[in-house]
């Protein structure tokens, strides 16, 4: 369970940060509510790879893709924006659909072999060839060499979900300024803590073992909202962030 969790957080981090090169390297203006959209595309993604895999692994792997479709993508949108001559005009919802046609094609595809981790099932097969090679050997000798052990996928992608709430949550509420990201309008400061404060709650998280972890988000995903709300009389942004997060701590 913490390599699926652990694997979301890096996906979604390592999105973060490619967003943050970009913009320090072109100097782009990014508003905030497309940053926000490509953090639902590749959470999406991941729930779905994990639904057909089964495996934090491929669900990286998968999800990485459509963080470079989506960033290139908006990338082109800006670049279409910034163009007043251009009749062509884009969304983020746009940029969500062609991640997702490019991820999932609608087209049947043949399904991929199993890759699922190591720790969540223990498969050892055997090739056809060997199977025909080995007739002579004892029923018990065979069925060793093709057991699988069990695995309730429904209890993984069931925590999973609730950390997208909690993680979805946060990015709502602390995600809160125009402008992602950006030198004049001096956001840096704020959405820098933000991400730092971020990687230490996931840290956090990471290393709650997976007995208690369904509880610790049921109470966490309960108490955002009152958190909310009990933090809206705060003076500045950066106060706001920092009673936030000491809430999420005292919970967790």
């Amino acid at each position: 369970m913490k390599d699926v969790i652990q694997g979301y957080n890096r996906c979604v981090f390592r999105y973060i940060k490619n967003i943050i090169d970009h913009i320090e390297k072109s100097g782009d203006a990014i508003d905030t509510s497309a940053v926000v959209c490509g953090i639902v595309v590749i959470t999406n993604v991941y729930l779905m790879s994990m639904v057909y895999q089964c495996s934090s692994i491929y669900a990286c792997a998968t999800t990485n893709k459509s963080i470079t479709i989506y960033i290139d993508f908006m990338i082109q949108m800006n670049n279409i924006d910034s163009n007043p001559n251009s009749p062509l005009k884009l969304s983020s919802l746009d940029a969500a659909q062609f991640v997702y046609k490019k991820i999932f094609p609608t087209v049947p595809i043949a399904k991929e072999s199993p890759l699922m981790h190591p720790d969540m099932v223990d498969i050892c097969d055997t090739s056809p060839q060997d199977k025909l090679s080995n007739e002579n050997k004892k029923n018990s000798a065979e069925m060793s060499n093709n057991v699988v052990v069990y695995v309730d996928t429904s209890d993984v992608l069931n925590i999973l979900h609730q950390h997208n709430i909690f993680v979805r949550n946060m990015t709502n509420v602390l995600f809160k300024l125009p402008v992602f990201y950006n030198e004049k309008s001096e956001t840096i400061e704020y959405y820098s803590l933000v991400i730092n404060k971020m990687l230490r709650i996931n840290s956090v998280i990471e290393n709650i073992k997976s007995n208690l972890l369904r509880e610790v988000y049921t109470r966490l995903i309960n108490e955002q909202r009152k958190i909310y709300d009990i933090t809206l009389n705060t003076n500045t942004e950066i106060e706001y962030l920092e009673k936030y997060i000491e809430n999420l701590e005292n919970i967790i």
